[in-house]
């Protein structure tokens, strides 16, 4: 379970860490403001951290919802058979764990970053959006700005489909997910 409490906190110190670094090497280098610019490092740093660790942060808190039933009413986390799910520890985990993942690292995140560029949708070859979001959408036409975006959220959907439908039989979840 500390695994599954230290994605809670991975982006914040992997950006700190990143932050810690750019600083000691501007000052190791001494680095002149207009050579350097340690904002744009750290913004972009963040925007990779983010869209990099994006599956394995959904998948790692979806997992906190999933349960396999172990014997007849006895119902355990897939991940972690030590909690009972439904229990007072999975509510723990489910609410101070999962769904703060959840909600700030796969869903509010990518939102925030989406609002900025949809804002400068007109204007995404202007310096000030480029320097900290162009990985998001280089190699995209312009009116397909948003193209990672949608790709990030139909994988969030693919996965949660895949939490919710695991109880079920496969050729039921195939049904599901094609709609036939």
């Amino acid at each position: 379970m500390f695994k599954l409490f230290l994605y809670l906190f991975l982006p914040l110190i992997l950006i700190s860490v990143i932050a810690v670094g750019l600083v000691v090497l501007k000052i190791i280098m001494n680095y002149k403001k207009k050579e350097f610019d340690i904002k744009r490092s750290i913004g972009v740093s963040m925007v990779c951290i983010v869209f990099l660790f994006h599956p394995t942060m959904t998948l790692e808190s979806l997992n906190v919802f999933r349960c396999n039933q172990v014997d007849e009413g006895n119902y355990r986390m897939t991940k972690h058979m030590d909690y009972e799910c439904y229990s007072a520890d999975h509510f723990s985990w489910v609410v101070f764990v999962g769904l703060p993942i959840l909600v700030v690292w796969v869903i509010v995140c990518p939102l925030i970053a989406l609002a900025i560029i949809t804002k400068h949708r007109h204007n995404l070859e202007d310096w000030k959006v480029k320097k900290y979001f162009l990985i998001l959408y280089q190699g995209l036409k312009p009116e397909k700005f948003y193209w990672e975006f949608f790709n990030t959220f139909r994988k969030f959907l693919v996965l949660l489909l895949n939490v919710v439908l695991s109880p079920y039989p496969t050729s039921y979840s195939l049904f599901v997910v094609v709609g036939k």
